[in-house]
């Protein structure tokens, strides 16, 4: 529908690329860009990394410490990382009335591709390594592709308005506990405690779904792929389950101006 779009492109603004080194815990950057016609600053925030249980106390900080306006864009490359992180962020974002995008300002780095290539994700993944996401007229305006993963999706749900960008991968898979052969924790070693801590965090998502206003059966495709692997939404999936709901309230607002004239 919209995904081809990039979001800002009448912005002007000046800065240069870097490498999103995305392997280590979720780190935030802000974009000041101001916009045309005297408007008010525009702000986005890169968020590159694995979700931490005290990742949304930092982006709780960042947002206090950079006075980042409502309708800002959080910008997310991740592969996931805790659930009730995401959940939490998600929650702070829809408080501070933020937008979410699935697009990046610096491209994927080299070392985070083969990292992703032993871990056999990037095939998986199936996007490019260094397209950009649109040849525009103004060149620093352009993005390039991310990946939103497990966790992250949630977090990304907390936008108010939401957009997946061109090649964006927008991928779920079911939860999994950290358990390894040495873990004592009854989860991991009672199937008992592990159905019932399974059910509860089912609640949980189903609530948090509630909350951000998207439909129960976005679980569906969350237990259609084991925890290894993924199940990666497309536009069909994306518009069906009012994940990347961009195009319809850009729509909604452009009826909303025919009918003011």
């Amino acid at each position: 529908m919209f995904r081809g779009l990039v979001l800002g492109c009448l912005l002007a603004a000046s800065s240069h690329w870097a490498l999103a080194e995305n392997l280590g815990p979720m780190t935030f950057r802000s974009y000041s860009y101001k916009a045309p016609f005297d408007k008010p600053l525009i702000v986005e925030i890169q968020a590159d990394g694995t979700i931490t249980d005290d990742t949304p106390q930092q982006l709780r900080q960042f947002l206090a410490d950079n006075n980042v306006p409502p309708k800002s864009w959080v910008y997310f490359t991740s592969r996931g990382g805790s659930v009730d992180g995401g959940l939490e962020i998600g929650r702070i974002i829809r408080q501070h009335r933020l937008n979410t995008t699935l697009q990046a300002h610096d491209r994927i780095s080299s070392s985070t591709i083969e990292a992703f290539k032993q871990q056999r994700i990037w095939d998986v993944l199936d996007m490019p390594e260094h397209a950009k996401t649109a040849d525009l007229s103004f060149p620093d305006n352009a993005r390039w592709p991310s990946y939103c993963i497990s966790a992250c999706t949630l977090a990304f749900l907390g936008g108010v308005e939401r957009f997946v960008g061109t090649f964006g991968i927008f991928a779920v898979h079911q939860f999994k506990f950290r358990c390894d052969e040495n873990s004592t924790d009854k989860v991991c070693i009672d199937p008992s405690e592990s159905v019932s801590e399974s059910q509860k965090l089912s609640a949980k998502i189903a609530q948090y779904l509630e909350e951000m206003g998207i439909p129960q059966s976005f679980l569906h495709d969350m237990v259609l792929a084991n925890p290894s692997n993924l199940n990666i939404l497309r536009d069909k999936e994306l518009e069906k389950y009012q994940i990347s709901n961009w195009g319809a309230i850009f729509h909604d607002w452009l009826q909303q101006q025919k009918a003011v004239k």
